[in-house]
């Protein structure tokens, strides 16, 4: 993946969560709430998106084990 495109994807992300933080709420409750879910879901996305960088490493990757196993059952 381009550094480039990396850096642009995580300082969109994290300019959302610091305009969000900003976001005068009435009720602060809802505020912390909403803060601490849209920070879950940026972590969560700059972990899937540095994982799936390179598709053939990580947790969720891509192998051809599925396919020799197929290919072996049908031989």
């Amino acid at each position: 993946m381009p550094q480039t495109l990396f850096l642009f994807v995580t300082l969109t992300a994290t300019t959302i969560l610091f305009l969000l933080s900003l976001y005068p709420f009435r009720n602060p409750a809802l505020g912390v709430v909403s803060v601490a879910i849209t920070t879950m879901l940026r972590f969560f996305a700059h972990f899937v998106l540095t994982d799936l960088d390179n598709p053939f490493e990580g947790t969720w990757n891509v192998g051809s084990e599925p396919f020799g196993e197929l290919i072996t059952r049908f031989r």
